[in-house]
């Protein structure tokens, strides 16, 4: 017999249903799945949970995104925060990759990468 998926992984799924194209951080979904103490989510600097919360948000999108559930969008560089998204979700950082990252991605060269960038700008 099959597990299905855990109170925290059905509640992810149920806030991505709500939200399918905008991506969240994981600190948000911990706030949004616990329930943050002196609730606050206009204010990132004031939210307030324990490590371990933290830690089973990230368990369970991890596993989600293993599934295929939902889409893992990596950390941004400034705060640290990795990005999670419905499957429906567009990479919100495919404009600030450089060439060189969206060159790997698609097996080509950045040059090749940087000409088709000028030649879309040039059409707009």
């Amino acid at each position: 017999m099959s597990m299905g998926p855990g109170w925290i992984q059905r509640r992810l799924l149920y806030i991505f249903d709500k939200v399918p194209g905008q991506p969240l951080s994981t600190a948000l979904l911990t706030c949004m799945v616990y329930g943050c103490q002196d609730e606050c989510l206009d204010d990132p600097a004031r939210w307030i949970y324990p490590a371990a919360e933290r830690v089973a948000v990230t368990r369970a999108l991890r596993s989600l995104a293993k599934r295929g559930k939902i889409r893992s969008f990596g950390r941004r560089f400034h705060d640290r925060h990795a990005r999670w998204g419905a499957l429906a979700c567009s990479d919100p950082t495919i404009s600030i990759l450089s060439n060189r990252l969206i060159g790997q991605k698609l097996c080509v060269s950045p040059t090749t990468v940087q000409t088709v960038r000028a030649g879309t700008a040039q059409q707009e």
